[in-house]
């Protein structure tokens, strides 16, 4: 326009439009610390371990970018419709000219969303099978080393040992304080179940738990983590978070679920009247089975004593018919017997039995023996 001076407008290129949003973004306080909920769409979970989903609401929605470092700390397996909270900050992508929220952490949001990522946690695991109660190790009824893993200073520690030392004051307790709410619950929870394992093999059972609280506050105890570490241990494990109408992913997996900490704590003591009894119940019990065992041994005695006796019995008979026998052979080759039956026994001069005419000679002198009396005789002639 006439009398007007023009004004001059230099221009940029795209590269550095794309630039100047960013560094207005990134230079925002808003837009780099946000925090902003939403429902999850589109998920995706890349094989680099990077996940990209977008979140929504009634009219518009943002793409979202959530690296493999960060997923790590995680306490939820995300999925589509779920409705989250995260933190983050906006980020223009250059190439193109598109904003993502590059996410920090990433939490459900409302008890809506947090029973989805309990379900699906719980769906997973079981099929898994680490709710099988084949892998589930007995607790020792008699425990002499009990583990407790607990805040070190909350109202759950003081009823778990009181309990125990209670019922039984001779039973050692080596206590592993922990978090028990908040982001690093989970992990350091598992990684006191892996230093009791390491430094106390032999113990005989654990007990892992907390008082109280809202779900939030008890979410550590569902997080898959502390899940894989429950199942791991070599030590059986009692579960005692919360009150009795509080289910966790942790009780499914334990050994055995306490409704809390107490009920955790008299499950793992017993006291010396339990034991008294119980070793009455197996005295009674070895008594009983000695004194059966006694009836049947002294039964099986009387049968082998009559078979013996049967056995010597039939062996007498069998000897009394072998004698009869024999002495009936032994009558009938008695010499006086033979002669008895008109038989007659010839010896020479010398008494030696002539048991040919070859054996004597014409004018010889025999004696012949009879039954009742001897011939002494004079051979004549023989043919």
């Amino acid at each position: 326009m006439l009398g007007m001076k023009e004004d001059v407008i230099k221009p940029i290129t795209v590269s550095q439009l794309n630039n100047y949003i960013d560094i207005l973004m990134r230079g925002n306080s808003t837009l780099s610390n946000l925090k902003i909920t939403g429902e999850i769409t589109g998920y995706k979970n890349h094989s680099s371990g990077h996940k990209y989903f977008s979140i929504k609401d009634e009219s518009a929605k943002v793409n979202c970018f959530l690296s493999k470092n960060r997923s790590t700390y995680l306490r939820f397996e995300p999925d589509d419709g779920m409705n989250v909270e995260i933190t983050g900050f906006v980020s223009v992508y250059k190439p193109n000219g598109t904003y993502s929220i590059f996410v920090n952490s990433m939490k459900p949001s409302g008890d809506g969303a947090m029973a989805m990522a309990f379900e699906a946690l719980k769906q997973k695991l079981e099929a898994e099978g680490l709710f099988s109660s084949e892998y589930k190790k007995e607790i020792p009824r008699f425990a002499s080393h009990i583990g407790v893993i607990t805040s070190g200073d909350g109202a759950a520690i003081e009823d778990i040992i009181s309990t125990i030392s209670n019922k039984n004051d001779r039973v050692k307790i080596s206590i592993f304080p922990s978090l028990v709410q908040g982001p690093e619950a989970a992990k350091d929870v598992s990684e006191k179940i892996r230093k009791a394992n390491r430094i106390y093999p032999d113990m005989d059972v654990l007990i892992v738990g907390r008082g109280g609280g809202s779900r939030e506050d008890l979410w550590a105890y569902n997080e898959e983590a502390l899940a894989r570490a429950v199942f791991n241990s070599k030590i059986p494990i009692i579960s005692g978070v919360g009150h009795e109408t509080d289910f966790t992913i942790c009780d499914m997996v334990a050994d055995y679920r306490a409704e809390t900490p107490t009920a955790a704590a008299e499950k793992a003591a017993y006291n010396s009247f339990e034991l008294i009894e119980y070793l009455n119940d197996r005295a009674t019990l070895l008594k009983d089975s000695l004194s059966g065992m006694s009836k049947i041994v002294e039964r099986q005695i009387e049968l082998s004593i009559s078979a013996l006796r049967r056995e010597i019995e039939n062996l007498l008979i069998r000897l009394n018919h072998q004698c009869q026998n024999a002495a009936l052979t032994l009558e009938a080759n008695n010499p006086e017997s033979i002669l008895k039956r008109g038989y007659s026994l010839a010896t020479d001069c010398g008494q030696n039995i002539i048991e040919s005419v070859n054996d004597v000679d014409a004018g010889e002198k025999i004696t012949v023996t009879l039954h009742d009396g001897k011939l002494f005789c004079l051979v004549e002639d023989k043919e």
